[in-house]
């Protein structure tokens, strides 16, 4: 028995398959939501196969001190980017056609699953890191060169209000380099892994 945090049954590893997945549509949107999700919270799913899996084992340790808040079915989601976890062991299983029952994957899922993502986003102090900090480049892009630009709507001697802007700007950085990109070390171990 290893010492893990969590168990993920994922299909998408040697020895896992998705090959009965209801059509070749469905496929394809498994296939892009699991890309979407790991490239969206880059730091916190790289080496997972299945981030969106709904078949995993975890120890009661990580999520005792976090509220999840799952939109939809997508429980894994909200464990793997909002507690604290160190190892975790993906055992491939083959995904089979159902016997009984139907499948709860229908668009509704996937703007749940959208939704999810989104609050993620939001709510989770540096998840989405990469792109959060992509978001405030391209901000700090724009404003500057609408301020310096040849043709800016603030004549010469309107020098103060650029400076005001600028000190806004900078007052803004900080704010959000410091809540949402780089949040502090206690408030980001309370909310996603190392």
């Amino acid at each position: 028995v290893q010492d893990v945090d969590l168990v993920l049954a994922t299909r998408y590893t040697s020895g896992g398959g998705y090959e009965v997945l209801d059509g070749i549509g469905r496929l394809l949107i498994s296939l892009a939501f699991k890309w979407v999700v790991k490239l969206l919270f880059l730091e916190q799913l790289l080496g997972i196969s299945d981030p969106l899996s709904g078949f995993f084992l975890f120890r009661r340790a990580i999520v005792t001190s976090v509220t999840l808040h799952p939109i939809g079915y997508k429980i894994l989601l909200d464990i793997l980017v909002r507690c604290q976890w160190e190892k975790i062991v993906e055992v491939p299983y083959h995904f089979h056609a159902r016997i009984s029952g139907t499948s709860k994957a229908e668009a509704k899922q996937g703007i749940m699953a959208l939704q999810h993502m989104w609050r993620l986003l939001i709510e989770v102090p540096g998840a989405g890191r990469l792109w959060k900090a992509c978001a405030l480049l391209l901000l700090n892009i724009a404003v500057i060169v609408a301020l310096l630009t040849p043709f800016s709507t603030f004549p010469g001697a309107l020098i103060a209000i650029k400076i005001a802007i600028f000190a806004v700007l900078g007052l803004l950085n900080f704010i959000l380099l410091n809540t949402t990109i780089f949040p502090r070390m206690s408030t980001s171990m309370q909310e996603h892994p190392s």
